[in-house]
C-alpha cells in the first residue's frame, strides 16, 4: 500500500513536473532575439548602436536584459521593458558605450542578450554576437615604420589629406600630374574622389611608376577611366578584400545606405593595355590589382570609401592600415 501511495506521489510530480516544462515551452518556446547591427567592429571610447529585434507569435510582455563582456569581465549591462506584438518583430534600439582600451590594441568580445517574460527571471530566449573593439589610431606605436614608407600623396579633393593630418599620418604632397612622373622611392597614394579623365597625363605618370619599381594606390576614383600597360597579372576582387586581408574587419555597411562604395570599377582590354573605368553603382569590382615582373612597380586601383567612411567604424582605417601592409614588389 505504501510503495502504491509513494509511486502514484512520484507520478504526481512527473507530471507537475512535465506540465511545468511543456507550459514553459508554450509561452515561450517560439520567442526568439537577435542582434541586429552591420558593424562587428566598433571603435573603443564611442557609442555603438544595436538593434535587438525580438519575434513572438503572441503579444509578449517582459523585458530584454543586454551584457557586453570583455575578456570574461562584463564591461557594460543594461535591461528594458519590453513589449512584443504577435506574429511580427519588434525592435529595441539601445545605444551601448564601448570601453576605452590601450591604443594599439584590438580586443575581442560578445554581445549577449536575452528576454524574459514579466515576473520571470526565466529566459525564454538568448543571443550572443561576437564583435572587436579598436582603438582610433591603426597606426600606433608605428610612426617611424610609417616615415620609412615614404607615402607621396596626389590629392587634388583634399579629403585624404585631411584624414591623414587628423591622424598624423607622414606623407609629401605631390601638388600636380608632373610631380607623380618624378617619385623615384617610396609608394604613390592618389587620394580618394578624383576624376581620372580631369587629369591629363595621370596614366602616364603612373606607367613611369611601374617602370621605376615605386608602387601607386588610387583610392576610390570618382569617374573616369585610366588606362595601363596590360599586366602580367591581374587580380579583381569584391569587397570581400576587407575581409580576406583582416577577418576582424567589416565588408558592409560602411556608408549610410549599407554599402561600402560609391561607385566600383569595370575593365576593358586589348593586346597593349587595360583600362580601368570608376562607375556609379555596385555592379562592378570593389579591387583591381594590377602586378608587373621583376623591379617593377604595383598598381592597386581601390572603389571602397576608406576616406568617406573614415569616422564611420574602424574597418575603412583599419582597411587602410593592411594595404600599406602589403608586400608590394614581387
Amino acid at each position: 500500500m505504501v510503495a502504491m501511495l509513494g509511486a502514484a506521489l512520484g507520478a504526481d510530480v512527473r507530471i507537475n513536473v512535465m506540465m511545468g516544462l511543456l507550459l514553459a515551452a508554450v509561452l515561450g518556446g517560439d520567442v526568439s532575439i537577435e542582434i541586429q547591427t552591420d558593424h562587428n567592429a566598433v571603435f573603443a571610447r564611442k557609442i555603438a548602436n544595436y538593434i535587438f529585434a525580438v519575434r513572438s507569435p503572441r503579444r509578449f510582455e517582459g523585458r530584454l536584459t543586454w551584457k557586453l563582456v570583455v575578456s570574461g569581465r562584463t564591461v557594460s549591462r543594461g535591461e528594458k521593458a519590453l513589449s512584443a506584438v504577435a506574429d511580427g518583430s519588434t525592435a529595441i534600439d539601445v545605444p551601448v558605450a564601448i570601453p576605452m582600451l590601450t591604443e594599439g590594441v584590438a580586443l575581442p568580445a560578445t554581445m549577449f542578450a536575452s528576454v524574459a517574460e514579466s515576473g520571470s527571471d526565466e529566459a525564454v530566449a538568448s543571443a550572443e554576437r561576437s564583435i572587436w573593439i579598436f582603438g582610433d589610431d591603426p597606426f600606433a606605436g608605428r610612426r617611424e615604420w610609417l616615415r620609412d614608407l615614404g607615402l607621396a600623396l596626389f590629392d587634388p579633393s583634399r579629403t585624404t589629406r585631411e584624414a591623414f593630418d587628423a591622424l598624423g599620418i607622414p606623407y609629401s604632397r605631390l601638388a600636380d600630374v608632373r610631380s607623380i612622373s618624378r617619385v623615384a622611392a617610396g609608394r604613390v597614394i592618389v587620394g580618394e574622389g578624383v576624376a581620372l579623365d580631369a587629369h591629363p597625363g595621370l596614366a602616364s605618370a603612373i606607367d613611369d611608376c611601374v617602370e621605376r619599381g615605386v608602387p601607386v594606390l588610387v583610392l576610390a576614383p570618382r569617374s573616369g577611366s585610366l588606362a595601363l600597360p596590360r599586366p602580367d597579372d591581374l587580380r579583381l576582387r569584391g569587397p570581400g578584400v576587407v575581409s580576406d586581408l583582416d577577418d576582424r574587419l567589416d565588408s558592409v555597411g560602411w556608408l549610410p545606405d549599407g554599402a561600402t562604395s560609391s561607385s566600383t570599377l569595370r575593365l576593358r582590354s586589348d593586346e597593349t593595355s587595360t583600362t580601368i573605368e570608376a562607375t556609379p553603382g555596385a555592379r562592378g569590382w570593389a579591387w583591381c590589382e594590377a602586378r608587373y615582373g621583376a623591379g617593377k612597380g604595383r598598381v592597386i586601383v581601390c572603389s571602397l570609401a576608406l576616406i568617406e567612411a573614415w569616422e564611420s567604424e574602424p574597418s575603412p582605417r583599419y582597411f587602410f592600415a593592411r594595404l600599406l601592409e602589403m608586400k608590394v614588389k614581387p
